[in-house]
């Protein structure tokens, strides 16, 4: 369910709640009018019976509405907080990216001498958290992910760095739609065709030697 549905079925809950409780306070008072008309006990039990129930229903209501918005609130407050450790992550990532001293921080993150290499792993990290935070607020679909991540594993930089850490990725995903994430980036990592290399030059010939037969 999507945020905004959450967050209009709070609302119509707690209007309708408000609304109920308006009713019932000036119920009691139409209660006592009728009476004052009316000698018929029975019809007033039955008045004061339908009273009861809807007190009762709307009750419930308003609990609901108050469950509703505490579960909405927590929602919001999580993931306010996720993109604030979310945030704190990027600016460590951009600091190491510019400083090779803070790179070495990260201990055997990096599987490269070449300091540009390690940059690229970097930003691609940057890219996949990226997707991964926009993906758990419902902010990419699972065809647009299939896509970006089609075209960036195709690079070697990408390629190279999910290569690194697909596993240590797949052990921290602590909720479903993280484990869909990884599901989904993985699936298309192994579609990938192998990577080509180029051939190995034979040894060369020693100097003063006859070409091979046929030559010139």
């Amino acid at each position: 369910m999507s945020r905004a549905r959450v967050s209009a079925m709070a609302v119509a809950l707690v209007v309708v709640a408000v609304i109920g409780v308006g009713a019932l306070a000036v119920a009691p008072i139409i209660l006592t009018a009728v009476r004052g008309q009316s000698k018929d006990w029975n019809e007033l039990s039955d008045i004061a019976t339908t009273y009861g129930a809807a007190a009762a229903l709307l009750s419930v209501l308003a609990l609901a509405g108050v469950a509703v918005s505490l579960v909405f609130q927590a929602r919001e407050t999580k993931a306010s907080r996720d993109q604030a450790l979310r945030s704190l992550h990027v600016d460590l990532l951009r600091m190491a990216m510019d400083d090779e001293v803070y790179r070495r921080c990260w201990g055997d993150f990096f599987d490269s001498a070449d300091p540009e290499e390690q940059r690229a792993q970097l930003y691609v990290n940057m890219i996949f958290s990226h997707w991964e935070l926009m993906f758990e607020l419902n902010a990419l679909t699972e065809v647009a992910l299939r896509e970006a991540a089609r075209i960036v594993l195709a690079g070697s930089d990408g390629r190279r760095f999910w290569e690194g850490s697909r596993d240590i990725r797949a052990k921290s995903a602590s909720t479903r739609r993280k484990r869909r994430f990884h599901e989904i980036v993985d699936g298309e990592y192994l579609r990938l065709p192998p990577p080509t290399s180029a051939p190995t030059p034979g040894p060369s010939p020693p100097p003063g030697s006859n070409p091979p037969s046929g030559a010139g």
